[in-house]
């Protein structure tokens, strides 16, 4: 793969959105230019031959950094905040979650990135990426981000808890749940709406009554309680 003759992206930060933005540039062979806070040439100077600088910085310092660094204005700036809406930087926002295994080119190239409707589009600021997009209503994001926290956080710290709870309560290889996590995904995949399994898909009161006394004193129970109190007044498929 020939490396593309055009002026390398600028990439603000150094957290996991920008070591796999980096990532993916760089096996896609499109030439960039990483700068972080404590570097020694300031934004100004290491960017200068960037037409377009993303800034994968956290939500609550996009703006102080753009206030911080006026001289950027000049370019196009992009910021990847599935929440935050900015009048100086338009928001694209890979729907993925991007943890400390690096992906594969394939996987960067099957990202879904979700843009602002009305401003730029995912192929004018990477017109050499082929990702699938869709844009939404700026107003929408942080509702849109707040599903996206449910499912993706929510759902992640309560598998830790499963795997933990193998492991140190029942003497148990965590590994002894992959197939189970396996197969919650492939039903979600196959038919989302008709993926709930369990007590709460089939009304067995008796077996919740069960779970719940089992989870007393237990950090986690006011969870199942909110879980049941939500599914019973959002009837289960």
């Amino acid at each position: 793969m020939k490396k593309l003759s055009i002026p390398p992206y600028g990439i603000a930060g150094r957290g996991k959105t920008a070591r796999h933005m980096a990532r993916y540039l760089r096996l896609s062979r499109i030439p960039f230019v990483s700068w972080s806070r404590g570097d020694s040439a300031p934004p100004e100077q290491a960017f200068k031959t960037c037409k377009i600088v993303l800034l994968l910085i956290s939500d609550g310092a996009i703006e102080n950094f753009m206030a911080d660094n006026p001289s950027l204005h000049k370019k196009t700036l992009i910021h990847f905040s599935g929440s935050h809406v900015s009048e100086k930087a338009a928001g694209l926002h890979p729907l993925v979650a991007f943890g400390n295994r690096p992906f594969s080119l394939s996987e960067y190239r099957k990202i879904p990135f979700i843009t602002e409707k009305g401003r730029a589009s995912f192929g004018k600021i990477f017109p050499a990426l082929k990702n699938p997009s869709y844009e939404i209503n700026p107003a929408l994001k942080p509702y849109y981000h707040a599903l996206c926290v449910m499912a993706g956080n929510f759902s992640t710290a309560l598998w830790q808890k499963l795997f933990s709870g193998l492991e140190s309560d029942l003497g148990l290889p965590a590994k002894a749940a992959k197939p189970y996590l396996r197969a919650v995904l492939k039903n979600l995949e196959h038919n989302h709406e008709l993926a709930l399994t369990g007590p709460f898909a089939r009304g067995d009161s008796q077996t919740i009554a069960h779970n719940l006394h089992a989870l007393t004193g237990d950090p986690y129970l006011p969870i199942y309680k909110a879980f049941k109190k939500t599914l019973q007044e959002v009837p289960c498929k």
